[in-house]
């Protein structure tokens, strides 16, 4: 995750930074290098296709569509074609953008779905910074960050905000790969698009974004509008083809001087070999390549057999016998790896059983691989991957055993110390991936004896510690016990060995039981992880299901949190405690709602949870304000199903309704659905926020007209129910034309109109008065539109209210007058409009301070020069007596009042 910085810097570039993994442009640059540029003429039949047609325009109803295809047919080659050809209308159409991303099963950046709602989100803020706006409050504390840029859901939810955001056009996106996602990913992500243009789901289909995915054909595409090159475009992609070995075999046969009947005969047998893919065609044509003679070439194809499997093992039985091992070697690395191997990482992997005198060598076995492998930015690229992992784990812990790990921690980014050992970077980061997929290997090598697997090892401490640095942090780094490590991290065989060790003498626990020094147990992190087959050997340890760690949180919690339903179905089989709180006051059930986890709410309710009942979070939240402030359609739905007050009092520490918490979230398909479900649109929270103030707060204007539009009070207050005002620093006298000493007023209530000329938001200040705001309504302070206006100096807003009929004289409860307000601020422009209007220079607030006083208490020399030369009482006393020279004023400002003769009447005026 990139670094938080400090709230002053710009909120897109903040927020950019902080969602980058991979830059999809540099990857889409990235792939054409690769694949090369396309033949002129290839890809230009989709332009006339039906479907693409009618997905391409506005007006139709089509704004998904899918492009399936085998491996090797074109489907790459094609999205980039697409992007090509949108980027081309971009520059014509105004309010468009194109997004897209470039998935790729090799590359941990760009094989999850949080790769890529990250990419997509970022391209947006890019073309459109405005939209920062909308995401800022999801990441602006390095804690919700680290969640919002980690969670899919939240992610998710961010990414829906944005299609519905009114500054946001129309959007083309184009996914490529999506099949090349982990099972994971692909299993909630491709529904969750699939869902959005579903009309059978709560909530508007946003009309603004056409998606376009291209992937092989899988089961979930099969209700979405598709084009499959292996039927549909069958003919036009083997004319696509033909185009394309024609231009190669006619490059190649130039550079040979081939005459037309040879040159031919290598076309018609490259089209027969490839059978309509063109990876076959791109791997036979490169193959050739390197063949010196037309003779060789010819002679050559008559050892190819049609099929990539075929292909690839002619490629790779034309290696020499001496450097197969080496060939070997290199191929088996590079397929396993989690992502792209520098030539330096691959070197250093290959050096205990390949010697190597330089990176030359390498290069070489890279190149005796031919087309199988690409070299691009100093990177080796493969074409297919491979599911054994025992070997790589194996070098990987290797590496790790002969690393400075024995003694210290390793920091990714000092090349210094990387450049000892090219491997370390990567065997610290994902040996431990390797691991999980390597089971046989992980039991092989556990040992108690070794320096690893010791109880106290500083080896495992520093690995640990160092993996969770180069990595997201989900706690401080510290060093866990081994079954801890073990179950978090999801080995079984070590949990299992672990487990089975004898208990130490005069031991009264067993092994699942320790806590560490956070009080978690072996079953915390694996719930925590979602570690299914290790949560249940646990539990059938007899573990104590209900233990909490130092925040009170339990296995449960933990597990619903992570929205890990089979850990909570183990969890609540074994009599886990749904009604259990921790310190914050956060139930199972509340981190569910907050994570968006339906189908762990209904476990949970079924278990008696009450989605009325208790368990609010840090906020204090309720389950229904949980699931609305993260956004939740369907959970929030879910809870309303069963019964769940839309109109429940709000507990929040931010006293909001559900309602208010739908707008200030700016999730506008929740607030329809909160008022369809009649929640009450002058409702008030805890501290009497109303969706009104909640909107203005927000500086949501189409929001506003919204409410607007349904009947909100526009003259309602919001009201600080329960709230106490300080003591004051002076004594007040009683008030005579109100008979009531200030301190017993009550507390703050404030306008629509008020709160958004504080903002000194003008666009909503003119909605408001357009919908019969009252423009010289007071807070409980007596305080005005126009006094806020004028406190924050916003000449433009003073103006318009002044011209709305805003009494400029007016004054009350502890406000200072129009000019008061402006002359304590120093906002010289608009004391003198104020003057100019006719605001009255004596006018005194409601502690009798005239503005004077104000200007001198503000230490506002300029403002006490223009309210003198206006002629403004220089001796003026306030209810308690004193005068401006008596409000502390600087050096200039004293000598300027008694130049003015002021005259010092009591001693008090001197403090």
């Amino acid at each position: 995750m990139g670094d938080l910085r400090a709230p002053e810097l710009r909120e897109d570039e903040d927020i950019w930074v902080t969602l980058l993994l991979t830059e999809p442009c540099s990857d889409r640059d990235r792939l054409i290098r690769l694949k090369g540029q396309r033949v002129q003429g290839s890809s230009e039949w989709i332009r006339s296709n039906e479907l693409y047609s009618n997905w391409l325009g506005l007006d139709s109803g089509n704004q998904i569509l899918a492009i399936t295809g085998g491996p090797g047919k074109g489907k790459t080659m094609l999205s980039l074609s697409v992007t090509e050809e949108l980027q081309n209308l971009q520059w014509q159409t105004p309010r468009m953008d194109v997004i897209y991303f470039f998935c790729d099963s090799q590359d941990e950046r760009r094989n999850t779905a949080v790769a890529v709602l990250r990419g997509l989100i970022c391209q947006i803020i890019d073309s459109r910074p405005n939209v920062a706006n909308r995401i800022w409050p999801h990441l602006d504390t390095p804690e919700k960050a680290w969640f919002k840029v980690t969670s899919l859901q939240a992610l998710w939810t961010i990414f829906t905000n944005i299609l519905e955001d009114p500054d946001v056009g129309t959007i083309f996106c184009v996914l490529d790969g999506l099949d090349e996602c982990d099972n994971y990913s692909l299993s909630v992500l491709a529904p969750k698009l699939q869902d959005l243009f579903s009309p059978c789901i709560e909530g508007p289909v946003p009309n603004n974004f056409r998606l376009l995915i291209s992937a092989r054909e899988i089961p979930w595409l099969s209700n979405t509008l598709t084009i499959c090159l292996n039927s549909d475009a069958k003919q036009i992609m083997q004319r696509d083809m033909r185009n394309f070995i024609f231009s190669e075999v006619k490059e190649m046969s130039r550079a040979r001087k081939t005459n037309h009947f040879v040159r031919d005969r290598i076309r018609c047998n490259v089209e027969r070999l490839a059978d309509g893919c063109f990876l076959s065609a791109s791997l036979i044509l490169n193959d050739l390549s390197r063949l010196p003679t037309s003779a060789e070439i010819v002679e050559a194809l008559e050892h190819f057999s049609e099929g990539l499997d075929a292909i690839y093992s002619q490629i790779l039985l034309r290696i020499k016998a001496e450097d197969q091992h080496a060939c070997s070697m290199v191929l088996k690395w590079v397929t396993m790896a989690r992502r792209a191997l520098t030539v330096e990482e691959l070197a250093a992997a290959i050096q205990p059983q390949i010697t190597l005198k330089n990176n030359q060598d390498i290069i070489k076995y890279v190149t005796l691989c031919g087309p199988l492998l690409n070299l691009c930015d100093g990177e080796v690229i493969l074409v297919h991957t491979n599911r054994s992992h025992a070997e790589l784990a194996q070098t990987c812990f290797e590496c790790i055993q002969e690393s400075v790990l024995h003694t210290s921690l390793v920091n990714i980014k000092d090349t210094s110390r990387l450049s000892q050992s090219h491997l370390l970077e990567y065997a610290t980061r994902n040996w431990l991936e390797h691991l999980k997929l390597s089971p046989t290997y992980a039991d092989q090598i556990f040992d108690l004896s070794h320096p690893f697997f010791q109880e106290k090892s500083q080896l495992r401490s520093n690995w640990w510690r160092s993996y969770w640095k180069a990595g997201p942090k989900r706690w401080e780094e510290a060093d866990i016990p081994l079954l801890h490590l073990s179950s978090y991290c999801g080995v079984l065989p070590w949990v299992t060995r672990l487990l089975a060790r004898p208990r130490k003498l005069f031991s009264i626990h067993k092994h699942a039981e320790k806590a560490d020094r956070y009080g978690r147990t072996p079953l915390f992190y694996a719930a925590l992880a979602g570690h299914v087959e290790v949560v249940q050997i646990l539990l059938r340890e007899g573990i104590n299901v209900h233990a909490t760690d130092k925040f009170g949180r339990t296995a449960l919690i933990e597990a619903s949190s992570g929205g890990h339903q089979y850990c909570v179905e183990d969890l609540l089989r074994y009599g886990a405690d749904v009604r259990v709180a921790d310190k914050c006051g956060r139930t199972a059930l509340a981190s569910a709602a907050s994570g968006g986890h339906e189908n762990i709410i209904e476990h949970l309710c079924r278990h008696g949870a009450d989605p009325n009942g208790g368990g609010k979070g840090l906020l204090e939240l309720s389950i229904l304000g949980e699931a609305v402030s993260a956004g939740h359609v369907k959970v929030v739905k879910f809870l309303m199903d069963n019964g769940v007050d839309v109109n429940g009092s709000a507990t929040s520490l931010l006293g909001r309704t559900a309602l208010g918490e739908a707008i200030i979230g700016k999730h506008l398909t929740l607030t329809n659905l909160l008022l369809s479900q009649n929640a009450d649109v002058n409702g008030r929270g805890k501290f009497g926020s109303t969706p009104l103030g909640c909107a203005i707060s927000s500086a949501n204007t189409s929001m506003v007209h919204f409410l607007l539009n349904h009947g909100v009070d526009v003259n309602a207050t919001r009201e600080f129910k329960n709230a106490k005002l300080p003591e004051p620093k002076y004594s007040f006298v009683s008030l005579s034309d109100h008979g009531k000493d200030v301190r017993n007023m009550q507390p703050l209530e404030r306008t629509a109109l008020g709160t958004a000329a504080l903002r000194g938001d003008i666009s909503i200040v003119k909605l408001l008065l357009g919908h019969y705001a009252d423009v010289n309504g007071r807070d409980r302070y007596g305080r005005t539109a126009l006094q806020a206006a004028a406190s924050i100096g916003n000449y433009d807003l003073v103006v318009l209210l002044l011209d709305m009929g805003a009494d400029i004289n007016m004054n009350g409860g502890f406000s200072r007058t129009a000019l008061g307000e402006a002359g304590f601020g120093g906002h010289l422009s608009v004391a003198q409009l104020l003057l100019d209007r006719g605001a009255d220079i004596q006018r005194t607030g409601r502690l009798g301070r005239a503005p004077l006083a104000e200007a001198v208490i503000g230490q506002q020399l300029a403002i006490v020069q223009l309210l003198l030369d206006r002629g403004a009482d220089v001796n003026a006393r306030d209810h308690s007596g004193r005068g401006a020279v008596g409000e502390l004023p600087g050096p200039q400002i004293f000598t300027l009042l008694r130049s003015r003769g002021a005259h010092i009447r009591d001693p008090e005026d001197l403090y």
